[in-house]
């Protein structure tokens, strides 16, 4: 079986199912989507962790009112509004494919990583 990750904006790391018989924008905006607003439109953030990721967010995620996710936004090193949703990229075809178990457990560590390196930081600039 293979896997998405969700980043919530509370700090919940979410592995979702892939299910390769729906089409992956769907399956990617499902993610995405919070209380606040359904997303319709995909952003793919640029990143330099691996050509066999994708990491996708709303892009219209401050026009909805959404909130700040820090995790996400530590993790991919861009100011992130709502959830973002990392997945799997296939590198020969570039189509989205879902992560193996252990690549989403990598990536988790990952994302736990880099929001807790964000959280030493900020607590060095508070005292």
């Amino acid at each position: 079986m293979s896997h998405l990750i969700q980043i919530t904006p509370n700090g919940d790391i979410n592995t979702l199912d892939w299910d390769s018989t729906i089409a992956p924008v769907d399956q990617i905006c499902t993610a995405l989507t919070t209380p606040h607003a359904p997303v319709e439109y995909v952003h793919f953030i640029g990143h330099s962790r691996g050509e066999d990721l994708n990491i996708c967010r709303d892009d219209l995620g401050l026009d909805n009112n959404d909130q700040l996710n820090m995790a996400a936004s530590a993790y991919t090193g861009v100011i992130t509004v709502g959830n973002l949703v990392v997945l799997g990229r296939d590198p020969e075809t570039g189509e989205e494919i879902g992560l193996d178990p252990g690549r989403a457990a990598a990536e988790r560590g990952n994302i736990r990583a880099a929001a807790a390196i964000a959280i030493r930081n900020l607590r060095s600039i508070t005292r």
